[in-house]
């Protein structure tokens, strides 16, 4: 669970500017570290999912070249044997089963780092949009909360509203604005109708009263 800013008091992200680091929120100073910075958050699975990929082609095609060259050796010294197929296959079964287990291991690490950042961009808006609801949010002010370009926030946006996760209008300016559900429901509670009765022990009367007390009364 996120750490509530102690200046909007909503649970939301940071976003790191250079050594500062500010609410995604309300952009009050924040405590570095204190949350999940907007700008950063899955960037290291991103970076080590596509290293381990570049490695993974890089020891297929290396791994390859080696084996058809070890191959093509030893099948010239010994041509009457299979002993160059069997050294070819064998380096490039090797070669093949790193160079695949790496590209495969870094696919799905830099999965992993999209799905933690979109999730971390997502708290960051319902945090924004719940500082006001009734308004809803354009993609410029998105932009500026998650720290994107307004086509990077407004594609982020679309796609929470394809996912029936936020509502889309458009104001009399035109412009677009989302409604993100957790911010939008808004409870509009009708005032309740409350009645003052001031009574003395003499006029009230309930149903439950005997009969005979209230012809006494009378």
């Amino acid at each position: 669970m996120l750490e509530a800013c102690p200046h909007c008091r909503t649970p939301a992200p940071t976003i790191q500017r250079g050594l500062e680091t500010r609410c995604a929120a309300c952009k009050g100073l924040r405590i570095p570290f204190a949350a999940p910075a907007v700008n950063l958050a899955g960037q290291p699975s991103t970076v080590g999912g596509a290293v381990a990929r570049v490695m993974g082609w890089v020891i297929l095609g290396v791994g390859w070249l080696i084996a058809l060259g070890l191959g093509a050796f030893a099948q010239a010294l010994f041509p009457a044997s299979v002993l160059g197929w069997i050294v070819g296959a064998s380096i490039g079964l090797v070669a093949s089963l790193l160079g695949i287990g790496l590209i495969l291991g870094g696919r799905h690490l830099g999965r992993s780092g999209e799905a933690r950042a979109r999730q971390v961009r997502v708290s960051a808006l319902l945090a924004l949009a719940a500082r006001s609801p009734v308004r809803g949010l354009t993609s410029v002010e998105a932009a500026r909360a998650i720290g994107t370009t307004p086509d990077e926030a407004d594609a982020l946006l679309t796609s929470l509203a394809k996912a029936g996760e936020a509502r889309l209008e458009v104001d009399d300016e035109g412009r677009l604005l989302y409604f993100l559900d957790a911010a939008a429901a808004v409870r509009i509670e009708a005032p309740s109708a409350r009645i003052r009765v001031e009574s003395t022990d003499e006029s009230v009367e309930t149903d439950a009263e005997p009969e005979a007390l209230r012809t006494r009364r009378r």
